[in-house]
């Protein structure tokens, strides 16, 4: 069972692997997703939880903890 801040992964797709293909998407998602793929450091493999680790790591502002948290509805809703 998850709960808001816990996710499973969707199957044979990574969060971090869905995020990057959501370069175009724009609004928040989409320039959280651009932020991603320039970084070398993005969990490209990993789970929501990692990603939340990589904006700790990176200083994020509010605007990205928004950015991550849509995004992370928006693949639940795609993985379902």
């Amino acid at each position: 069972m998850t709960n808001d801040h816990e996710q499973e992964d969707a199957p044979g797709v990574a969060f971090g692997a869905w995020l990057l293909t959501q370069r175009d998407a724009g609004g928040f998602v989409g320039q959280l997703a651009n932020a991603a793929a320039i970084d070398r450091a993005f969990p490209r493999g990993g789970d929501v939880d990692a990603a939340r680790k990589w904006l700790q790591a990176n200083r994020a502002s509010g605007d990205d903890w928004e950015a991550l948290e849509d995004a992370e509805t928006k693949w639940t809703a795609w993985a379902n």
